[in-house]
């Protein structure tokens, strides 16, 4: 893509400093990349209005940090890699974030675990924080390994407010590590200073946890059960993928009541189940424009795939929700093609 749409860092900068990812529309391939680790997600834009999206990420010794804001809504799928912790925290956001079908206000902080399926809706103009480390790491630093047993046994996400001062020592430390991580000329590439700033890290996001087990949570069989539903529902569009289903029609599928599917698509993804299957159509439809190269029809082609029939009110609804014409995300996507096959051809 042009430097106007999309740009990231070199992927040749050296560990110890951040790796950038810059975003100017919704491009779910690069946002489904920028996770930590072997962590596995998906991304889907909720909001309306063209996306613009910052993500760094800063590798140490054994964590690694990952600031990531967001201008409007978007839904994460993340599947945590095996043996990995990670403590996140809502910096700045005009809503709450949606957290396994909890609200978290800015400040609060979220543990995740036990290699369990997150849904996490960001808000629109949010800036959030996580820290990922091992599993041990973690149990070294909250002083028992029985806690971090009965945590992961527990089976849901457990949550807690931050204080101001507390949330001050976080933003602090993390602006520092940030400063200091682009400076190139700063002591970001040396193995002491990289060793110090994880240690700071660690032990300020864990002192805030004075008993992560005292934070109640969503009870497994709740979880697992509005999780089933999403997951059946989503199963039901993917083997249709040319239609736009109708909410009864899902309903009748699935077998489930209106009003536990109604709860079930509020409660995880914070809308309706008639809005989130249009948007996620939407979604599927930048995607292939995204993959699309600009040849006569091409719009009516991925909107008709996609179960619309109607190529005003496709055009219509597309804009509102990434803020620029579908033909305008072929042209951008277009452009970039030569851009690329030039760079293969070069390297």
């Amino acid at each position: 893509m042009d430097g106007s749409h999309s740009s990231s860092s070199d992927p040749r900068r050296t560990e110890g400093q951040p790796a950038r990812l810059m975003l100017r529309g919704f491009n779910r391939r690069a946002l489904d990349e920028s996770m930590l680790g072997s962590t596995i997600a998906r991304h889907i834009q909720l909001g309306p209005g063209a996306l613009e999206v910052s993500i760094e990420r800063l590798r140490l010794d054994r964590t690694a940090l990952r600031l990531a804001s967001f201008s409007t809504a978007v839904r994460a799928t993340v599947e945590p890699a095996p043996g990995i912790v990670t403590l996140g925290i809502a910096l700045t956001a005009a809503e709450p974030f949606i957290v396994s079908t909890r609200r978290a206000e800015v400040g609060t902080l979220t543990v995740f675990g036990n290699e369990d399926v997150a849904e996490v809706r960001y808000p629109r103009h949010s800036r959030s924080v996580t820290l990922a480390m091992p599993t041990a790491r973690y149990a070294e630093e909250i002083g028992s390994s029985a806690w971090l047993e009965r945590l992961l046994a527990r089976g849901d996400t457990p949550m807690m407010r931050l204080d101001e001062s507390a949330l001050a020592r976080v933003r602090d430390l993390v602006g520092a590590v940030r400063r200091i991580g682009n400076d190139p000329a700063g002591p970001a590439l040396d193995g002491q200073w990289k060793a110090n700033a994880e240690a700071a890290l660690v032990e300020t996001f864990c002192s805030v946890l004075a008993d992560p087990l005292a934070v109640a949570g969503v009870p497994r069989e709740r979880l697992r059960s509005m999780r089933t539903v999403i997951l059946a529902a989503e199963a039901a569009m993917d083997e249709d993928p040319i239609s736009l289903p109708s909410v009864p029609w899902l309903c009748r599928t699935l077998g489930i009541s209106r009003r536990t599917l109604e709860r079930a698509f509020h409660d995880m993804l914070g809308q309706s189940p008639a809005h989130y299957l249009r948007v996620r159509a939407l979604n599927a439809s930048r995607e292939q424009l995204l993959r699309s190269r600009r040849i006569p029809g091409i719009v009516t082609r991925v909107a008709l795939d996609n179960g619309f029939w109607h190529m005003g009110r496709f055009a219509v609804a597309y804009r509102t929700l990434f803020g620029e014409r579908p033909i305008d995300t072929v042209r951008q996507a277009d452009a970039a093609a030569p851009s690329a096959a030039t760079g293969r051809s070069s390297g």
